[in-house]
């Protein structure tokens, strides 16, 4: 069963890729770098920027999604 968020024509969610695509490029292509990391949440730094998580199983491919993201080769590790 579709959402109906997600119910239109092939062009439209074209239309909705297309659109977005620059604004992920854009967002993407700024500088990175790793901050911390941390083995309890009392040791993360003050939340002052925005944060992503990737969960899933072990050797899906998280952080070769994340290096691919941020165009860099070893940015996340495991």
């Amino acid at each position: 069963m579709v959402d109906e968020q997600y119910r239109g024509t092939t062009d439209e969610v074209a239309e909705a890729t297309s659109e977005t695509l620059e604004e992920g490029r854009r967002l993407f292509a700024r500088p990175v770098r790793f901050l911390v990391g941390v083995a309890d949440v009392v040791q993360l730094p003050p939340a002052e920027l925005p944060e992503v998580a990737f969960a899933g199983r072990s050797n899906v491919g998280k952080s070769s999604l994340i290096n691919a993201l941020v165009g860099r080769r070893a940015l996340a590790r495991t």
